[in-house]
This record gives C-alpha cells, structure tokens and sequence, in this order.
C-alpha cells in the first residue's frame, strides 16, 4: 500500500472539500527568501512534477507569494483571470 505524506494527505482533503481543480502547498526557504512547492496536485503529473522540482517562486509573486507576503489567506475561484502572471508558470 502506498504511504502518502502528511502534507499530500492535506492536500488531498483541501483538494477535495474545496472542489478544487488544483492545490499545492509551498515552503518558504529562509536562505533564498522563495517559495519552494512541497506538493503540487493538478491534473497533468507531468505539470505537477515540473512544478515542485523547478518553479520556486519570490516572496510577493503570483498568488502565493501574496499569501506569503500578506501573511493571509486568499480562496483562487479563476486563476488565471486573478493571477494572470500564473499562465507562465
């Protein structure tokens, strides 16, 4: 049987009670000041993979870096149409 991780599992439900189409959780790395994606849920694996290994994001930027910036949380209905710097990601 295959063991997810506590934070998969969170997002996961999160994914789940909010009928979302995506979710990811992001941990801010202290030695860059950027964000670095821990679990990113979407329904392309192949976008998913790219995004935890490759796309951190600066404090500030995009959605989750206004998140982390703000220090509040912030409920996305249309990301693209919110956050139109998203589609290059």
């Amino acid at each position: 049987m295959i063991q997810f991780s506590p934070s998969v599992k969170v997002c996961y439900k999160a994914k789940s009670l909010m009928k979302a189409e995506g979710c990811s959780i992001l941990l801010y790395n202290q030695k860059t000041n950027q964000l670095d994606f821990d679990v990113a849920l979407c329904r392309e694996e192949s976008i998913a993979d790219i995004l935890k290994s490759k796309v951190p994001l600066d404090v500030g930027q995009g959605i989750a870096g206004w998140v982390a910036e703000h220090g509040a949380n912030d409920r996305v209905r249309h990301c693209f149409i919110q956050c139109p710097d998203a589609k290059g990601l």
